[in-house]
């Protein structure tokens, strides 16, 4: 039996061991999930100013410790409780959901991947681990992407090369990126600290014949795999459409083929050195699992101090390949007050209208349907109703929350990763949203000419078990719903016959005008999207309840940096969610120069994240969304704290 004890640190206040006070204790991570969770709950006969008291609230640290050693660090994201239960639960994650969320704008050239996450570990302020080595120099420019991202991008670039595999190790305070698989110095064996074991083989998946068609549908080539063919002798197809028939290679059809999935799922007595990413030895002679494998997912489990532990293995070491940024610079924000956007060619569907459906992972992204509806010339609406039918209320399906995949995509572009099923895994939420555009504005509405009813029908088909007459009743009554219109064909749109032809409908427009707009508060506005971010931010002062990593659609329910985000938002700008990122949006310029609608970046004592955004509404004043939890927005006297970015991102 472990002796378990947990402590929670009140920020910049004292610490209470509240080990007493709970029932067990669950630690949890996967491949797929940046950070670790921990989750317990506190009995209920201690009362809400007993658990505020003892610093059980948002952003507390919580501190595990087993047989004295401390093994797991991470600050409270969540305290809720329900009628119905005589518990308070608590999710605490680690430094891991820092790097995930904290967003930056950053060119690098020549730089290696080690480098990189020296930097992005100290930009979000982090304390810096070991970074393994690759030596491997590197250009790639990002744009708001989250730390996290730009370190594995970087890393995944460079193991093209290095031909190995790299992973974000995490130990209490410290970042740490590792060579992924290492083995594990513990061994799982039947006779002695196993519990279970349940191993699975399944061909439900499987691909033993590619056909090759070119654009219009037309079949180039038809291959079959003989040795997938005898593990089953019905043939099994997967369609790969290509532009250009000389460049198909055997390669490109060979990645398309996919043989028998195995799984197997342990339960046993291991210690919390078992953390997906690492290697372990099973030996079960009862289901015949012997051998090495590598763990996807991982839970640990105290109760009352006992210990078990359930562990998701693979045959296969996975990295977690990323693919945020660019190799190229955007010249697109050059200086002249230029912005990039798209045009609406009719659907007459707004960002607004989405937000109010949109949840989950797509909470707030609106403004990219809007966007890739407009390129791809695709009622954003439509792809709206398609997702809410293939991810759930939600939208927060495992293909939507682990794969960016939001339309039930199975990709056949080889370059794309896929799951078991064949399903695309996209590095971020934005190239999800895109790739659904893609498919239904070029294969489907351009080149095929499909109404609604034919696009749904083949998208979700009967074949598939699927209410084919439901799902498209059910989504035109949803379009009158959300759009106060009957759906008929016209609003379809008329799709783009290439991604090309999509990115022409980028277009650049300057700012509109130099002259003076007078403001409904007095104020002398250059433009209309500076009088946007004041008067919506004056709008608010007195209203709203501050909420740490709150809503980022939400106006009434954010912080200090979602505020800022949605202000922007609303005036057609697009900015970071974090401070991270906000610091370095826009233009420069000094504080004496500063004018209403600019953006103060400061250090914070306060903020989990070091640092405090306010904006600047003139005559000497600043509204910001301060807190503490549950503070109003409010209107004081400009200011500043430690080092500062005075930014403009309104001309």
């Amino acid at each position: 039996m472990n002796k378990v004890k947990l402590i929670v640190h009140i920020r910049d206040g004292a610490f209470w061991d509240v080990s007493n006070m709970i029932p067990s204790v669950k630690i949890s991570g996967s491949t797929s999930s940046v950070a670790r969770t921990l989750e317990t709950e506190v009995f209920q006969t201690i009362n809400d100013k007993q658990i505020k008291q003892l610093g059980i609230v948002e952003g507390s640290t919580l501190c595990f410790y087993v047989d004295g050693k401390e093994i797991y660090r991470g600050n409270i994201v969540d305290v809720s409780k329900a009628s119905n239960s005589n518990t308070t639960k608590i999710t605490a994650k680690d430094i891991g959901y820092t790097l995930a969320n904290a967003k930056y704008s950053k060119n690098y050239v020549n730089m290696t991947a080690e480098k990189v996450a020296d930097e992005m570990t100290k930009l979000s302020r982090l304390k810096v681990g070991k970074f393994i080595g690759t030596n491997i120099k590197l250009t790639r420019y990002f744009r708001d992407v989250s730390a996290y991202e730009i370190i594995m991008t970087m890393y995944t670039l460079a193991a093209k090369t290095t031909k190995k595999k790299y992973m974000l190790d995490i130990d209490l305070d410290k970042v740490n990126i590792i060579e992924r698989g290492l083995a594990l110095t513990i061994a799982f064996d039947e006779d002695s600290n196993i519990y279970s074991v349940e191993h699975t083989s399944s061909v439900e998946n499987l691909i033993n014949q590619v056909t090759v068609v070119d654009k219009d549908g037309n079949k180039i080539s038809e291959n079959v795999n003989k040795d997938l063919l005898k593990v089953f002798n019905r043939m099994k197809n997967a369609v790969l459409e290509v532009e250009d028939k000389s460049k198909v290679n055997k390669a490109m059809i060979d990645e398309l083929y996919h043989g028998v999935d195995y799984t197997s799922k342990l339960e046993g007595y291991g210690n919390y050195t078992c953390k997906s990413g690492m290697k372990v030895h099973v030996s079960d002679k009862h289901t015949g699992l012997i051998g090495e494998f590598y763990i996807d997912s991982d839970t640990h489990e105290w109760i009352g101090g006992n210990y078990k532990c359930s562990l998701d293995l693979n045959f296969k070491n996975i990295m977690d390949d990323k693919d945020a940024g660019s190799d190229t610079l955007d010249k697109n924000n050059d200086e002249g007050g230029t912005t990039t956007g798209t045009k609406d060619w009719g659907h007459g569907v707004t960002a607004e209208m989405l937000n109010k459906v949109l949840r989950g992972p797509l909470a707030g992204k609106g403004d990219l349907f809007v966007k890739y509806g407009n390129m791809y010339k695709v009622n954003p609406m439509l792809m709206l109703m398609i997702s809410r039918m293939e991810t759930g209320a939600g939208f927060n399906s495992n293909l939507a929350r682990n794969c960016n995949n939001f339309f039930g995509i199975r990709d056949p572009d080889p370059n794309i990763r896929k799951t078991s099923g064949g399903f695309g895994i996209y590095s971020s939420i934005e190239e999800g949203i895109k790739r659904g555009f893609h498919f239904i504005g070029i294969s489907h509405i351009h080149k095929k000419n499909r109404s609604y009813d034919q696009i749904i029908s083949t998208w979700a088909p009967k074949s598939d078990g699927n209410n084919v007459a439901a799902y498209i009743a059910n989504t035109k009554k949803w379009y009158k719903e959300w759009t106060g219109t009957d759906w008929n064909d016209s609003k379809r749109g008329s799709g783009v016959a290439s991604d090309a032809e999509a990115e022409k409908n980028v277009v650049i427009t300057g700012s509109n005008g130099t002259g003076t707009i007078e403001g409904v508060n007095g104020y002398k506005f250059v433009n209309q999207k500076q009088k946007i971010i004041v008067e919506e931010a004056l709008k608010m002062v007195g209203k709203g309840r501050y909420t740490y990593a709150g809503s980022r659609s939400n106006i009434y329910a954010t912080d200090c940096s979602g505020f800022i985000h949605i202000l922007h938002k609303k005036a057609g700008i697009r900015i970071g969610e974090g401070t991270g990122s906000q610091l370095s949006a826009g233009r420069g310029v000094s504080l004496s120069k500063a004018m209403a609608g600019d953006i103060i970046v400061m250090d914070s004592k306060y903020s989990p994240s070091g640092r405090h955004v306010v904006l600047c509404v003139g005559n000497g004043k600043i509204v910001h969304n301060g807190g503490p939890k549950g503070a109003h927005i409010s209107m004081r006297s400009i200011y500043t704290y430690g080092k500062y970015y005075v930014r403009r991102c309104w001309e």
